[in-house]
């Protein structure tokens, strides 16, 4: 803590000196990705792939837009999004909004989370409420509660053994207040199901402080590394939190991040091992480095380790060279001290640009990197590989971007087949949750995890001059029962799909209408078809899905 505390004065000491806008933005939120279609209308890559990033970063793609080469509509967002890197002195803003949401699925306890048309971690809470606070240009702060039930529903198998308890199973964002049950509307007292709130949690607290060429973010947020249109390779935005510090050095040609990721210590039935930040810690530390050398070009390297480790915050996150075997992959059962076992892995990035408003992206990831010598029984070397092209186009009243995307993952990727004793030890896997606030185990890297063949496309359409927004994917999955590593014990090596093949072929739409500077409307529809639904042989359903609701910023 002393080594934290000491890199958190100096990093302070330096934004002194070199201060510049800490504000923090998501890769969905409007400021990034307008910032990312008029770049890509202009013919530049634009912000690198990975958020949360401050406005100075921001602020770097920004320059690189070309203005000559956009229509009068998008020259006009060019100059109205400028106005946001204008220095402003002392901005404090109090927000409260609500968000009325319906959901209405078929088959509803047999989906799982990924499953639904807005997947638990992209649900919004029915009360939010938080604050933001920046002090010129010397740093920023961030905190929002939540007032949304977190229902908990638990899996037995066919011999009656527990085997988990991490699905979300309600109908609405108000359901901790009102739900149905046996056919009835009640309230969560005189329901047969209890439902839990989570209000006294902040799903966001976060802070930053930021240079024209460095950024220091720590706090709970949401993350995501990757340009991927269904999730990414290796962080994708699959958790309504994460617990991380990053540190950043970043110019026109170069981007450096050194990303460290607090996790829960999980059992195998996914509850947390000892109190909050005691004990051993589970982590992921990724090093990214990504270069630029044209507007239209940019490869990345992330090496990536999963470890535990007794500090949340050890000295040795700090060197890249710990990924090349600090820690090994001898044995299959953990050795008593642990300090020698994790999950590495390494995934390289390229995107170009060949013509301006088309962009290729692909991602590989090599998982359980070994060395020769090393145990074959922690199945070494599993890949996987997600690949995508997309178009970005502009028309008199609307934009439009086209994209197609492809994901396959062998039979092990995340996986490590570690053991502690007789159980499998999922903190050496990429499957880390937060078990202490909700059951939220799930694959660090894509939503669909390993054993999975994806293929997707779809269009995304944004109507400016009547706020309104609309993004529609058709998407075919094919998934083994591998992608069950919760319920299961097994590593197979074989190749994809392992077992029963699951088959689903989807339809989705989501729908967005900013009416007022105030209120938002969202219509979001998906029917989905399955041929061996739940990877039972010959089991076919067809599901339709909805979900409706509206957001009210109160202040």
């Amino acid at each position: 803590m002393k080594k934290l505390f000491a890199l958190i004065v100096l990093l302070l000491a330096a934004s002194a000196c070199f201060a510049a806008s800490s504000r923090l933005y998501d890769s969905n939120s409007y400021e990034f990705q307008t910032v990312r279609r008029l770049c890509l209308l202009s013919g530049v890559l634009g912000p690198t792939n990975a958020s949360p990033m401050t406005e100075s970063e921001l602020y770097h793609a920004y320059l690189t837009i070309e203005p000559s080469k956009l229509n009068n509509r998008n020259y006009d967002e060019y100059i109205e999004i400028g106005k946001i890197f204008e220095d402003v002195e002392m901005d404090l803003d109090i927000v409260v909004n609500t968000n009325p949401f319906i959901y209405k699925t078929g088959m509803q306890d047999e989906l799982d989370n990924e499953e639904f048309i807005m997947p638990y971690r992209n649900m919004p809470s029915f009360l939010n409420y938080g604050l933001t606070a920046a002090y010129s240009d010397y740093g920023y702060l961030e905190m929002y509660f939540e007032d949304c039930n977190d229902e908990k529903v638990n899996f037995y198998n066919e011999n009656g053994q527990f085997l988990k308890h991490d699905k979300t199973v309600y109908n609405s964002s108000f359901e901790y207040l009102l739900h149905f049950s046996d056919g009835k509307l009640q309230t969560s007292k005189n329901g047969n199901k209890p439902v839990d709130k989570y209000g006294h949690t902040p799903s966001i607290a976060r802070g930053a402080i930021s240079g024209d060429y460095i950024s220091l973010i720590i706090g709970r947020t949401k993350q995501s590394f990757g340009a991927g249109y269904t999730g990414n390779i290796l962080i994708s935005d699959n958790f309504r939190f994460q617990e991380m510090l990053q540190l950043a050095f970043y110019n026109s040609k170069f981007n450096y991040r050194l990303n460290i990721t607090h996790f829960d210590a999980q059992n195998p039935d996914g509850s947390h091992v000892g109190g909050i930040f005691s004990g051993d810690q589970t982590n992921r530390i990724v090093h990214r480095l990504q270069f630029e050398p044209f507007k239209n070009f940019r490869a990345t390297v992330n090496l990536a380790i999963v470890m535990t480790s007794t500090s949340g915050f050890d000295i040795r996150f700090l060197t890249p060279m710990m990924f090349v075997h600090n820690w090994y992959n001898f044995n299959e059962i953990i050795e008593i001290n642990g300090n020698d076992e994790a999950n590495n892995g390494m995934v390289v990035e390229v995107e170009t640009m060949p013509l301006p408003g088309l962009r290729i992206n692909g991602q590989f990831m090599l998982d359980q990197i070994a060395q020769p010598g090393e145990t074959t029984a922690v199945v070494p070397n599993a890949m996987g590989f997600l690949a995508n092209i997309s178009y970005v186009d502009s028309y008199k009243n609307f934009d439009a971007e086209y994209f197609a995307e492809g994901f396959y993952s062998t039979p092990s990727l995340y996986l490590n087949k570690k053991r502690n004793g007789s159980e499998v030890d999922w903190n050496r896997d990429w499957i880390v949750g937060y078990g202490r606030v909700m059951s939220e185990n799930h694959y660090s890297g894509h939503p669909y995890g390993p054993d999975t063949m994806m293929a997707a496309f779809g269009a995304i359409f944004d109507f400016t001059e009547i706020n309104v927004k609309s993004k529609n994917i058709v998407e075919w999955k094919k998934s083994g029962e591998q992608t069950k590593v919760m319920n299961t014990e097994f590593i197979n090596e074989g190749k994809t799909p392992t077992g029963v093949a699951e088959t689903r072929i989807s339809m989705r739409s989501y729908n967005e209408w900013q009416a007022t500077d105030n209120l938002s409307v969202n219509l979001n529809l998906g029917i989905s078809f399955y041929e061996n639904f739940g990877y039972e042989e010959g089991v076919e359903k067809t599901i339709p899905q909805l979900a409706f609701g509206l957001k009210w910023t109160i202040l």
